[in-house]
């Protein structure tokens, strides 16, 4: 299914905001109900190790991995693979992850984040 890029930047604005606001109601209205979340540590960063399948556990990993450091890092958009997408950035503005999703325009069906540094870009983006 093929998503234009304002829809699929809209919904990632609505899970930052969610996640930003701690808004577990908001998270799990975006989320389809057979959402999973894949994590990349790649053995060198703290993730999860098996994806994590439905929308009440991806939203409850989202709140406790996300929404509990809300107020230590930031989002930026980016672009991954030709696709909107974000990352998170430490208080440094060291980038921590890049996070991917795909959606059918209307819910997050999935959502990939890359979390091993060997997979990070090193460079500070810039956030403007």
């Amino acid at each position: 299914m093929q998503v234009n890029e304002t829809a699929r930047r809209a919904l990632l604005d609505r899970f930052v905001n969610a996640v930003q606001t701690q808004d577990k109601e908001a998270l799990l209205a975006l989320f389809a109900e057979g959402a999973t979340w894949t994590a990349d540590g790649g053995g060198k960063a703290r993730a999860a190790l098996k994806v994590i399948r439905g929308r009440e556990r991806v939203v409850r990993f989202a709140m406790g991995a996300l929404a509990r450091h809300a107020g230590k890092f930031s989002f930026s958009p980016v672009t991954i693979n030709n696709e909107a997408g974000l990352a998170l950035h430490t208080p440094d503005g060291r980038i921590f992850s890049v996070i991917s999703a795909r959606t059918d325009g209307v819910r997050i069906l999935d959502i990939f984040t890359v979390l091993n540094p060997d997979k990070l870009p090193h460079a500070k983006e810039d956030k403007a």
